[in-house]
């Protein structure tokens, strides 16, 4: 069995984390996603999400470590407190400027370009070498690729993972069974126009499985279902109007704590995720 000691940060990491970073840049140019650190310092399901994937990664000091479009605080964080060389991407460049003013705020501005790269990279055809990662995460990113794209991403992960490197990843969950959403306007860098735009596919066993890890090649090494199994929280607070829910952005990570909870075998019926480590076989 595969095991390594993990890479632990704490709510108070993060939270506070999120709000720092969000004060000090207030005077630069990127004031408005500086109030939204401030505001919304950490979503409702990210906490879970983040210690599940970020957790399993083990000591980043001295590695080479691949964000795939993940939220960036992770990588705010990461940087702040490992010695790593941090690739933070993207399939878009809307992040660049403000995370570089956050991590400007962080003192780590001197590794921008060094040991810190914010870079757009299209996971289904990463532009890195073989073999080039220690650890690589993706935290709700993969679900939203269009087609048969999350298969040729994790394809491609994988081929620029080092053999024995971890990869892990959160998609969303649906024991019900595998099912997929569309809306009306742009996703990302989609925007069908004149019909609905693919947003995001939930999974069920078979679909995680088929799709993502019998492509990519890895070694299962845990697969933890997350939910609500006892009060449905999530769905009631998606109905509230964000005018009216603005300003309790802020007890999200401390709801979550009370409502989402890592499921046993027998919950499975309420997962509304899953997180998924993957390690490249050494032989």
């Amino acid at each position: 069995m595969f095991a390594m000691p993990a890479q632990a940060y704490s709510l108070r990491d993060y939270y506070f984390t999120s709000i720092g970073v969000g004060m000090r840049s207030m005077g630069s140019r990127f004031r408005r996603e500086a109030a939204a650190r401030i505001v919304n310092p950490l979503s409702y399901p990210r906490l879970i999400e983040y210690e599940l994937t970020i957790g399993p990664l083990g000591p980043l000091d001295g590695l080479r470590v691949l964000d795939i479009g993940s939220p960036k605080l992770p990588a705010l964080l990461i940087a702040r407190e490992s010695s790593c060389e941090l690739y933070a991407t993207d399939i878009r460049d809307y992040f660049i400027g403000a995370t570089a003013q956050f991590l400007r705020s962080l003192g780590q501005g001197s590794r921008l370009g060094h040991d810190l790269h914010l870079e757009v990279q299209d996971a289904r055809e990463l532009t890195y070498a073989d073999e080039f990662f220690d650890r690589i995460f993706s935290i709700s990113v993969l679900e939203h690729i269009p087609d048969d794209g999350d298969s040729a991403a994790v394809r491609d992960i994988a081929r620029v993972l080092k053999p024995g490197g971890v990869f892990t990843l959160t998609v969303p969950f649906a024991a019900a069974g595998y099912r997929e959403e569309f809306v009306r306007g742009p996703v990302y860098e989609r925007d069908e126009m004149d019909q609905p735009t693919f947003y995001q596919r939930h999974h069920d066993l078979q679909s995680l499985q088929s799709r993502l890890i019998q492509p990519s090649g890895l070694e299962l090494v845990n697969m933890t279902f997350f939910g609500e199994p006892r009060v449905p929280f999530e769905r009631y607070w998606n109905r509230i109007s964000m005018k009216w829910k603005a300003p309790l952005l802020w007890a999200q990570p401390f709801l979550a704590r009370l409502f989402l909870k890592q499921l046993r075998e027998d919950q499975i019926q309420s997962a509304c995720g899953v997180a998924v480590v993957l390690r490249k076989s050494t032989s």
